[in-house]
């Protein structure tokens, strides 16, 4: 299921695209029985849809769908980074943990390395998180991630915003770092420049 979730996340398989059971099988080489259980995973996380007598359809989100992911996604983040803060408010080892994150964020926005830079940003979002021990609520921000990454956004940032996002990222680290009171408008104020460099960069006009 992963490897099929990577092409549709990733662009290889694009939104409003259709396939089939057996063209995903044949390509990956296993059996109809496996491949349909991920596509019945990816149809309840929301990422393809099934049409009767026609195929598979990786999902096409509308703005208004990116508006409201984005809005629960701001809802759950401030929250858990808030939690966060109230473990890691004053401890170095955290600090430090997610210092070192964003030290890697900014060698690969140095470097112009998208991808490996896109992988640190969702590993800083996850391990806030995972110290809030937030369980249920990344999964549900890990899907919402996927879901988002269909808008082709993640796709576009220029070297520029990748810098713009890393700077974010390190005032959220001092923010948990210094109390609850500071951690979640870092995170809040990020979650709304992200929304700015998406108008920007794509036809969306979200709030």
């Amino acid at each position: 299921m992963e490897e099929l979730r990577h092409e549709i996340t990733s662009g290889e398989l694009k939104p409003g695209q259709l396939f089939s059971e057996n063209e995903i099988a044949k390509k990956l080489g296993i059996s109809r029985t496996p491949v349909r259980d991920a596509i019945n995973a990816l149809v309840f996380e929301g990422l393809v849809e099934q049409i009767p007598q026609v195929g598979i359809r990786v999902r096409e989100f509308t703005e208004s769908d990116l508006q409201e992911l984005f809005e629960v996604r701001q809802m759950l983040e401030v929250h858990a980074t808030n939690e966060c803060s109230k473990i890691a408010k004053g401890n170095n080892k955290i600090r430090e943990e997610l210092t070192s994150i964003t030290d890697e964020m900014r060698h690969f926005a140095n470097q112009d390395n998208l991808q490996l830079f896109l992988m640190n940003d969702i590993k800083f979002h996850h391990r806030v998180v995972d110290i809030a021990k937030l369980n249920f609520v990344k999964s549900i921000i890990e899907q919402i991630g996927n879901r988002i990454k269909l808008t082709g956004f993640y796709s576009s940032p220029t070297q520029s915003e990748m810098h713009e996002a890393t700077d974010e990222h390190v005032a959220i680290a001092n923010g948990i770092y210094a109390g609850p009171e500071f951690a979640g408008g870092a995170m809040l104020e990020h979650l709304m420049k992200t929304i700015i460099r998406i108008n920007k960069n794509t036809n969306y006009k979200l709030k």
